[in-house]
């Protein structure tokens, strides 16, 4: 039996941010691509030896580690759940040169009150993904990695997942931002009535490049996300004059106030400031 690259290899199910999870349709073309380009842009090599913690039905888990290290015939390290001894033992024995997990993930690792028994030498690369790491978070964990460098990608299962990098250099720089588009993902900033904004403004993040078929058996949800060749992220962000992408709000959770768009992320953040401001004062304590 002949298989293409467009022949379908996977179905995997979205987080469900917006209701029932939705099964996105995944190629072999998606699959590759996205393992290809995530091989470029971190400049993985077949030497490298890989860790992934977070399951495989985790997109980036699949197809931006797995799938990169089979690709390069490099060896890859897969744990059967989370446990921080057990990363930091797999790094120390394995020689483990590149790992990847979420911020979460990484504030555990961080917080292992044995850490510093282990050897974390061998560490070149660690991939920060899915959610936000703040910058003195980003510092207290490279401290515990004396060889190591530190990206973010930005993306979604729909997308196979990777579409953006913030690259080693920036990633102290740019702490907020999730990057510039990977090698062959395009990345824009669209307004409502489907044309890209001017830099600095908010639109919504649409990519074009490497996302999937469709939604399984749900072709109202595929519509209202393909359109004209481009992928609607239903993430709202701004990219700045130099191409750097930041993310505001999911489009969903903004709300209109007295003819003004009001950010959910932009109020949790002022209620973070305002609850660090009342306790320091003494006049309040959550």
């Amino acid at each position: 039996m002949e298989v293409s690259l467009y022949d379908e290899n996977l179905i995997l199910y979205t987080a469900g941010t917006t209701g029932l999870p939705k099964g996105s349709v995944l190629t072999h073309k998606n699959s590759l691509f996205n393992a290809m380009t995530m091989a470029i842009d971190y400049g993985f090599r077949n030497d490298d030896i890989f860790q992934v913690v977070p399951p495989l039905y985790h997109s980036a888990s699949l197809n931006g580690i797995a799938v990169a290290s089979v690709l390069l015939g490099a060896k890859l390290i897969i744990h059967k759940q989370f446990d921080p001894q057990e990363i930091l033992q797999a790094i120390q024995d394995e020689k483990i040169t590149c790992t990847w997990g979420p911020a979460t993930m990484w504030r555990m690792v961080i917080d292992y009150p044995d850490i510093k028994k282990y050897d974390m030498s061998s560490i070149k690369l660690i991939i920060n993904g899915a959610m936000y790491m703040p910058a003195k978070m980003r510092k207290d964990l490279l401290s515990y990695f004396p060889d190591a460098a530190m990206g973010d990608t930005y993306g979604m299962t729909e997308a196979s997942p990777c579409t953006t990098i913030l690259r080693p250099e920036n990633v102290l720089e740019k702490p907020a931002s999730v990057g510039v588009p990977l090698t062959i993902c395009d990345v824009k900033i669209f307004n409502d009535q489907g044309k890209e904004v001017p830099r600095g403004s908010i639109g919504e993040i649409v990519n074009r490049g490497n996302f999937m078929k469709g939604y399984y058996k749900n072709d109202e949800a595929t519509a209202e996300s393909i359109k004209n060749g481009w992928f609607y992220t239903g993430d709202l962000g701004i990219k700045d004059k130099e191409g750097f992408i930041t993310l505001v709000d999911r489009k969903k959770d903004m709300i209109v106030s007295g003819g003004e768009n009001v950010y959910s992320k932009e109020v949790e953040e002022v209620n973070s400031r305002l609850s660090r401001c009342f306790r320091s004062s003494g006049d309040w304590v959550a």
